[in-house]
């Protein structure tokens, strides 16, 4: 043939005159080379990898085809040789390490014919996160009577309450080590909340009715203890850092600290809730507080209190008996309560808790024995529930309330559960039946998959006589090349 096009079945076109057929998915089944042009006429385009077309003597090369299941994209065809731009290379597959194909040269004698860009790299992955099987992999010592624990949003260290005296112990995460000397609080520390620039760690001291302000630059105190309700029990800081909240077991009431000055907010009128509060979380949005009632008279509610006016709520929500923990999941949609007593686990709806408390406890769960701590893992999933009468950890998923799987030896009385902000590790305060156990245990709940780097971008192409050289392919990321430009013409 003489004159005429490429077609899908014989895609170079005439030898006069005639551009080459350009392959779509719909007339390529696998990788397809874009056919080559006659004397007159532009190459066609490659499919899913495939290399575009060359031009003859006035015409376009053919773009290299993206790649679509393969990993590296084409390389775009030349340039007539008297006119004619290079194609431009295929980029690569998303996701994967593949390369960007090699923009086309123009013609060697085209004047003005510009070189083909070249195609992208690919974008490879950096590892995503995976639940695995939760495993206790390490045992910490160097503690007196752990109690509760938090870790600091960089994910770099935790604080931990050490109930049996008067310190906090710090833990490098990186190396599960306690490192430093014990840090002198108040008498009896129970728990400690970090705000969230993780600058200050706030420990309430039990038995001295104050609560301490450590300053984690220097893990020194930040001023002297801050005077607060009778017995403060548990402490948690609002997403804006800028108020603790800590419920005061045998006072029946929360005090409120402006973290900006350390000063009890009205310190003659605390905010009355229930009998032994215990366990107090924040809402994500800072709005409100949740605050269970462990005590004698009322030992089966949960308070809510609204921060902006830091009064309760209506009336408080029945759960189980002898609430103790509470935790509230990353949306805000429902709170979990650790019910000591009863062995389970309520699950409070947020919204219904504002609108209609007297229904907001949508599902019970049946835990382990005498369930204290209670986390919710970063992304939602998972509820972590620290059974201090049979030493186990259950977990409940959260999208459809149940436990999963067996519960998780290996603990010895554990009392808190703490999470890395990354979601791979849990540490959990073995404070052990009688409080003679000294050590944290470390759990790993999840894992990164290996990253794939990123793939290099193509080359441009040589640009003709006086023509631009194609622009090369960013590569990428993490860790893919750029390709590099092409020359600019001769002359």
């Amino acid at each position: 043939m003489f004159v005429g096009d490429g077609t899908a079945d014989r895609p170079n076109a005439g030898v006069l005159a005639g551009s080459g057929f350009s392959y779509t998915a719909a007339t390529c089944a696998t990788t397809c080379n874009g056919g080559n042009a006659g004397l007159l006429g532009s190459g066609g385009n490659g499919y899913n990898g495939g290399n575009g077309g060359d031009a003859g003597l006035v015409g376009n090369g053919g773009d290299g085809g993206d790649a679509v299941t393969v990993a590296n994209g084409g390389n775009g065809g030349t340039g007539g040789m008297l006119a004619g731009n290079g194609g431009a290379g295929g980029n690569a597959l998303a996701g994967s390490s593949g390369s960007g194909g090699n923009g086309g040269n123009a013609g060697q004698l085209s004047l003005y014919g510009n070189g083909g860009r070249g195609g992208n790299g690919g974008a490879g992955n950096p590892g995503s996160f995976v639940s695995v099987t939760p495993t206790v992999t390490g045992t910490i010592t160097g503690f007196d009577g752990p109690f509760g624990v938090a870790i600091t949003p960089n994910g770099l260290y935790a604080y931990v309450a050490n109930q049996n005296g008067t310190t906090a112990s710090v833990v490098n995460l990186t190396t599960n080590t306690v490192v430093g000397s014990p840090i002198t609080v108040g008498t009896q520390p129970l728990y400690v909340a970090i705000t969230p620039n993780g600058r200050y760690a706030y420990a309430t001291n039990y038995s001295d009715n104050t609560v301490s302000v450590i300053d984690t630059t220097t893990n020194q105190l930040a001023g002297l203890a801050i005077t607060v309700g009778l017995k403060p029990f548990a402490v948690a800081i609002t997403p804006n850092g800028l108020y603790a909240y800590v419920t005061n077991e045998q006072g029946n009431t929360v005090s409120v600290i402006d973290t900006t000055t350390n000063q009890v907010i009205n310190p003659l009128n605390p905010i009355p809730v229930g009998s032994f509060p215990r366990g107090v979380a924040i809402t994500p949005n800072g709005r409100y507080a949740y605050v269970t009632n462990f005590g004698f008279n009322d030992g089966t509610t949960v308070s809510v209190i609204d921060t902006t006016t830091n009064l309760v709520i209506g009336n408080p929500i029945t759960v189980g008996n002898a609430p103790f923990g509470v935790a509230i999941t990353p949306d805000g949609r429902y709170a979990y309560v650790t019910n000591s007593v009863d062995g389970t686990v309520s699950v409070i709806d947020t919204a219904l808790a504002i609108t209609d408390p007297a229904n907001a406890v949508t599902d019970t769960i049946t835990v382990g024995i005498t369930p204290y701590g209670v986390a919710i893992t970063p992304d939602g999933r998972y509820v972590y529930v620290a059974n201090v009468g049979d030493s186990t950890v259950s977990v409940i998923d959260t999208t459809t309330n149940s436990v999963t799987g067996d519960p998780i030896s290996g603990f010895d009385g554990p009392y808190d559960v703490a999470f890395t902000p990354n979601g791979l590790y849990a540490y959990v305060t073995n404070n052990g039946a009688i409080n003679t156990n000294n050590t944290v245990s470390v759990l790993t709940i999840g894992a990164i998959t290996p990253a794939t780097p990123g793939g290099n971008g193509g080359n441009g192409g040589r640009g003709g006589l006086i023509g631009r050289g194609g622009a090369g392919g960013s590569g990428g990321t993490p860790g893919g090349t750029n390709g590099t430009g092409g020359a600019n013409g001769r002359l």
